[in-house]
């Protein structure tokens, strides 16, 4: 029996980020995985040459979309599992008219992106340096800085 064909494209930098040891270790138990070893992502053209034979992909921010002639490349697609961000424009109804399951990865990663959107809607006030009395210098589980930039001419 043939090892199943599984594409991971998030680049190297990302993929530290967002794959465990144990999440590898599964996935590379599930088949023979072509790992995305650059330090940038794959363009279309670049996918479309790695498709063929493909089963299953792993793609995050920054990876292509498939496009209806990827998915024409992707002969023995399955699934793709999305790491990170929206699947709504990931796959073209070419793909999910021949079966292709998309998974996205968003229950799991809610709480962090909640966690950093609060910490971006934070990062500025509407008047630096915050006053004295602001509420938000009361909070116990508020960490308060001094928003440094440079300056420009």
């Amino acid at each position: 029996m043939t090892s199943r064909k599984i594409l991971f494209l998030p680049h190297t930098c990302l993929a530290a980020d967002i794959l465990s040891d144990r999440a590898r270790a599964t996935l590379e138990s599930l088949g023979a995985v072509v790992w995305n070893e650059m330090e940038r992502d794959y363009t279309a053209d670049e996918l479309a040459q790695m498709l063929p034979g493909a089963e299953a992909v792993v793609t995050s921010w920054g990876s292509p979309i498939f496009a209806p002639e990827l998915v024409a490349e992707a002969d023995r697609l399955r699934i793709v599992g999305r790491a990170a961000g929206s699947v709504k424009r990931l796959m073209p109804k070419e793909g999910y008219d021949r079966g292709v399951v998309v998974l996205s990865a968003a229950s799991v990663i809610a709480d962090s992106v909640a966690e950093y959107t609060l910490w971006a809607v934070l990062d500025v006030f509407d008047e630096e340096p915050l006053p004295g009395d602001d509420p938000l210098r009361d909070l116990d589980n508020v960490f308060l800085s001094p928003h440094v930039s440079g300056q420009t001419d």
